[in-house]
């Protein structure tokens, strides 16, 4: 379940208001994803073909934690990467507050999962990575890891209380595994 937050078409239009992208057409919620709420939009300009995008709202991070993230993939895409860079509203912010949820509206990319990449995939992913590593070089931004072996290690103490013990092991191999291969 990707959809925490629901929003009706009244608040979705509201949003859309503060945008130059147009009327609602569509919205429907997207399913897939852990962690926030995304909905796809269909909105259409006057005499103008109509636009995919995905409204995004923020379940655990604040509006504070975003500026780092829309900073960084709009670097990217001024360096010509395919990414959901943020639109900018009306008051030229990327970043809105719907239902106390931070926010971002991007637009919809093109493409699909691939349940089962081979290695000519797996190659392009790599390469396409490395070029935006390259790229994040002249990006003069940084943020603290959210998610380090702290994190990981106060995650494990609430899972084990939650787990079958057989999975609580596979996990901890992991961790091992993690600990060696970076040293800790």
């Amino acid at each position: 379940m990707a959809v925490y937050t629901k929003l009706s078409k009244h608040n979705i239009e509201q949003l859309l208001n503060q945008y130059d992208i147009g009327e609602l057409c569509d919205f429907q919620e997207i399913s897939s994803g852990i962690e926030n709420t995304n909905y796809f939009v269909i909105t259409q300009l006057p005499d103008k073909a109509s636009t995919r995008w995905v409204l995004t709202l923020f379940e655990n991070l604040k509006a504070s934690d975003l500026p780092y993230f829309c900073d960084l993939t709009i670097h990217l895409e001024q360096d010509g990467f395919k990414v959901p860079a943020p639109l900018k509203n009306y008051q030229g912010e990327y970043v809105f507050t719907l239902k106390n949820k931070a926010g971002v509206l991007v637009p919809c990319l093109l493409g699909s999962s691939l349940v089962t990449p081979d290695a000519i995939n797996c190659a392009s992913v790599g390469a396409y990575l490395a070029g935006m590593h390259l790229s994040l070089r002249s990006f003069s931004q940084n943020r603290a890891v959210q998610r380090d072996l702290t994190w990981m290690q106060v995650q494990q103490e609430k899972l084990q209380a939650v787990m079958l013990q057989e999975e609580f092991k596979i996990l901890i191999s992991y961790q091992r595994i993690f600990d060696i291969h970076f040293c800790i």
